[in-house]
């Protein structure tokens, strides 16, 4: 099955403008403001283990791994009647929980090489990196379903992914990834297993999505 030239501007336009929707989720929140995102971020400081002076001695204490960080995270305003603020100081060596081992290792591993002396400017770069991800990859799965599978597509993306989940997908957090993985990486498979007209090459690209998302 080939489809028009047309088609694919119309795809990139549509999530062109979802990237561009996820990129002001990412700007409109300060770093922290994700659940979990201080311990998500100390991750990816030690994402390829320890390196002066981002992450230096990694420990694991009755289960609990740790490792000191260039950073330190001031307590949240608890007003009732501001913002919530949790910021972080820079150049400030604090001991905090980290995720370097198991399934989550590559996200780790991924956005460390985006760590910079600047935590705003880091945060800025992974979540931007976050939201790319998802913007390119269900649009190559637009691309590729057929017709069918293509409005099943669609209609999940608009009947689940509410404002949260927007918020996570452009946030430092690796449930943005599983949300990808586990909400939409079954439908590549079955796409390419159906009775649809598609070419081989095209069959052979959904598994690659599907292996890709899951």
């Amino acid at each position: 099955m080939q489809y028009p030239l047309a088609f694919g501007r119309t795809i990139a336009t549509a999530f062109g403008w979802f990237f561009a929707s996820l990129l002001m989720f990412a700007t409109l929140s300060q770093p922290g403001a994700s659940q979990d995102e201080w311990r998500h971020l100390a991750s990816s400081w030690c994402g390829r283990g320890e390196r002066a002076p981002y992450c230096t001695d990694v420990r694991d204490d009755d289960g609990t791994r740790s490792a000191t960080i260039n950073f330190a995270v001031a307590n949240c305003n608890p007003a009732p009647d501001a913002p919530i603020s949790c910021p972080a100081i820079e150049n400030v060596a604090s001991r905090q929980q980290i995720t370097t081992d198991g399934p989550l290792r590559a996200y780790y591993f991924v956005t460390s090489w985006l760590v910079s002396p600047s935590i705003e400017r880091s945060v800025f770069l992974m979540r931007t990196m976050n939201a790319m991800f998802a913007a390119t990859l269900l649009a190559a799965l637009t691309w590729l379903l057929p017709q069918r599978h293509r409005a099943v597509l669609i209609l999940t993306i608009l009947t689940t992914l509410n404002v949260s989940g927007y918020f996570l997908l452009a946030s430092l957090n690796p449930t943005s990834w599983m949300i990808l993985g586990a909400g939409l990486g079954w439908l590549a498979f079955h796409a390419s297993l159906s009775k649809s007209d598609l070419s081989e090459r095209r069959r052979s690209a959904l598994v690659a999505l599907g292996t890709l998302f899951t």
